[in-house]
């Protein structure tokens, strides 16, 4: 099998499985059982979590980025754990399906997005990049629109029995707050770690970050906050209960 990664895929795969800008949830991964992979990365984040579980990085590196696909086909999974994989864009969905078809015993695939609503939205999707999003937004010019079925987090995990999420990945480009602000307090017991990407359009959503942080505060023990080295629009959250 041989993939064709366009130059914004590239782009992101040096990022996650080069750069390794996820390294700071190495150890997360790690110990977890049940991952949500809620993001616009393709399926490079998921592939991330694989090389994580077999310890591909205490023994090697990627150099070459055309060479993805036939390393993480050459893992030897092992482990009891789940990744529920989320792609609203078909195309993306499929690559994502094709790419890690042999470890169907560890990733669920799932061609919808999570919002605070169940139905069917249009998003937009730019010319560049895969930063679909329900909003317009200062990043990017949007030239199309995509139909997307959407779900809420509380519906997915009593649809699928979760009665545990050890780590919820989310960059849902400007989607974030409707989704957590939303969440109930029974389904926000269920979620150990937390790491998403938030995103800034305007006052009323800076509001919701002052009171988006008050939620995750009530909740976790441990909240860390970090703006962004390329836009202060942008930051990251990252809440355990644990001493990671």
């Amino acid at each position: 099998m041989s993939i064709i990664l366009e130059k914004y895929e590239k782009a992101v795969a040096y990022e996650i499985l080069i750069n390794r800008e996820y390294k700071s949830l190495d150890n997360i991964i790690f110990d977890s059982k049940v991952i949500l992979d809620i993001g616009w990365h393709f399926w490079f984040f998921t592939a991330y979590v694989l090389l994580i579980k077999v310890g591909f990085y205490n023994n090697s590196t990627i150099k070459e980025i055309d060479k993805i696909d036939s390393i993480i086909n050459s893992l030897q999974i092992k482990w009891d754990f789940l990744v529920h994989f989320f792609e609203p864009v078909k195309s993306y969905f499929d690559q994502a399906k094709n790419v890690l078809s042999k470890f169907e015993n560890n990733v669920i695939f799932n061609n919808l997005w999570i919002l605070d609503k169940n139905w069917e939205f249009n998003i937009y999707k730019p010319k560049i990049s895969s930063q679909t999003s329900l909003y317009k937004s200062f990043m990017n010019n949007w030239d199309e629109v995509i139909k997307c079925n959407f779900i809420t987090l509380e519906k997915y995990l009593k649809n699928k029995n979760i009665n545990q999420i050890d780590l919820l990945k989310m960059d849902v480009e400007w989607a974030e707050f409707d989704v957590l602000l939303n969440l109930d307090e029974k389904s926000f017991g269920k979620i150990k770690a937390i790491f998403l990407e938030y995103h800034l359009l305007d006052t009323k959503q800076a509001d919701k970050l002052d009171t988006l942080l008050t939620k995750l505060n009530n909740h976790y023990s441990k909240v860390i906050r970090v703006v962004s080295g390329y836009n202060n629009k942008l930051g990251y959250i990252l809440c355990t209960d644990s001493g990671y």
